[in-house]
């Protein structure tokens, strides 16, 4: 879920599948440009509570 918040999925889903060009201009551009902060983030949890703890 978080990869899809940053942004950089839906660019690359826009560069090959909506507009075809094949050409993702990413929000990074080595991986050396990314923040520690940045990457926890990715493994942050989306929610207080699992959403379907209740079934």
């Amino acid at each position: 879920m978080n990869t899809v918040i940053q942004g950089d999925f839906c660019e690359g889903v826009r560069a090959l599948l909506v507009d075809k060009d094949r050409q993702p201009n990413w929000q990074y551009g080595t991986l050396g440009d990314i923040s520690a902060q940045t990457i926890d983030a990715f493994f942050a949890p989306c929610w207080t509570s699992h959403p379907l703890a209740d079934l």
